[in-house]
């Protein structure tokens, strides 16, 4: 059987000093990396466009990184270590490379252990979530010596190359919504508004969490190719073996306690979460069309393949929705403005402070429209097969979320809320 292109990799022999590096105890009884290597650039068994994609990569550029890599294969490469970062599941080294030698890694690193269940990507999440580590420097930078070569493998059967998805801990409180990583002591807490986590974080800046110390700070995601800040949601890390054990219901309960007393005081603390943001300010949001100038509109969330071709071609072309995308052409806005972060919007004069007063951070799998409307967006999606339609693990709005469904009654899009002239705001979700 033909193999095939796993990864490129710095190969090296020997570690040198690395290998008498005094670990904690918990550290040393992960297992050694019995190759290990720096990874230069991942195929991981895929064609080059693909596999360029994965990397978020251009095919060009990513051909010409891996001409030039193989052009220099099997040479040897000096490079320096800077320092170890020990987690508990995972021992690695960040190294520093010649500036001449192709590596598609921000942050180039050499794993030296790790548990058995760790995934194959938690350094490159612990770097890129910035989780904190215990980190071991050293006087002056080691000298590793490694050669330049391509990992090749047998292909997986089919019926193996669809990995199992790992399921995050989650618990919806009074006031947040908490999702914790499922392999790494981090999560991600959702408020009720963009006001509420900055006094939240203030707040949190310098505690402990059962006795545990953390690190806390404004939440980004990756949008078009680039970091963005969620306005309503903190990332928070914590090193794992300090205290009693945290999962995602002791967060929950500990972010409740700290937000209930700067939710509105004539609100109890187990009011659904729609009345929990009403708001008594006038939006004025201005109509058009045929629809009458009191009707709601609504902030639909799509669920998963929400990003996908499919997807964002049937919003935008489909002949069902031909008469909201008119609309808005007509009064001269555009479908995907600006200032909506790549949410179609399908109300025309709609401004951005509208959306911001509402509490919603708009992301690209946003669709704003007329309440009389949302029927049609269940017809378009309706029109793709089954298994392409966004779906939905939880439901996330502003406030509390409701119970998880079940797979039978699995909603295709969320409505976040609804308002209107009057400040009306609701939530509901509808399936197909």
């Amino acid at each position: 059987m033909q193999r095939v292109n796993l990864f490129w990799k710095l190969a090296v022999d020997a570690l040198g000093s690395l290998d008498d590096l005094q670990l904690p105890a918990a550290a040393r009884r992960l297992e050694e990396i019995a190759e290990p290597h720096v990874t230069l650039l991942f195929f991981g068994g895929r064609d080059e466009k693909k596999a360029a994609e994965k990397a978020r990569m251009s095919l060009s550029e990513f051909q010409c990184m891996n001409s030039a890599l193989a052009a220099r294969e099997g040479e040897s490469i000096d490079f320096t270590v800077d320092a170890v970062f020990v987690h508990p599941e995972v021992v690695f080294a960040t190294v520093s490379l010649p500036s001449n030698l192709p590596c598609n890694n921000d942050q180039p690193f050499l794993k030296l252990r790790a548990s058995k269940t760790a995934s194959g990507s938690i350094v490159r999440s612990l770097l890129e979530e910035g989780v904190p580590l215990t980190r071991i420097n050293f006087a002056e930078p080691l000298l590793l010596h490694g050669r330049i070569e391509m990992e090749t493998g047998e292909p997986l059967p089919q019926a193996q190359r669809c990995r199992k998805p790992r399921l995050a801990d989650e618990s919806q409180g009074d006031w947040v919504h908490v999702k914790k990583h499922s392999s790494m002591s981090c999560a991600v807490v959702q408020f009720p508004s963009p006001e509420i986590r900055d006094a939240v974080l203030k707040r949190c800046q310098f505690q402990e969490i059962s006795g545990t110390p953390f690190d806390v700070k404004p939440h980004h995601e990756e949008l078009h190719g680039e970091k963005k800040e969620v306005r309503s949601a903190l990332f928070f890390a914590w090193r794992a073996g300090y205290g009693k054990p945290i999962n995602a219901q002791s967060l929950q309960s500990w972010f409740d306690k700290l937000t209930a007393p700067r939710m509105p005081s004539r609100l109890p603390v187990e009011a659904d979460f729609a009345q929990g943001m009403l708001r008594n300010e006038t939006l004025g949001v201005a109509q058009s069309g045929t629809s009458s100038s009191g009707e709601e509109v609504v902030v639909i969330r799509l669920t998963r393949m929400a990003r996908s071709p499919q997807v964002t071609n049937l919003l935008l072309q489909s002949p069902a929705l031909e008469s909201c995308r008119r609309r808005v052409r007509d009064a001269g806005c555009d479908l995907m403005p600006e200032w909506a972060a790549g949410a179609k919007v399908f109300v025309p004069s709609i401004q951005s402070q509208e959306v911001v007063e509402a509490g919603v951070t708009l992301q690209d799998h946003h669709l704003i429209v007329y309440q009389s409307d949302v029927h049609l967006i269940q017809q378009v999606i309706a029109e793709m097969p089954r298994r392409q339609r966004p779906k939905v693990s939880h439901q996330q709005a502003m406030g509390r979320r409701r119970r998880p469904q079940t797979e039978n009654e699995e909603p295709a899009f969320i409505v976040v809320c609804t308002f209107r002239t009057n400040s009306s705001i609701a939530c509901s979700s509808y399936g197909l």
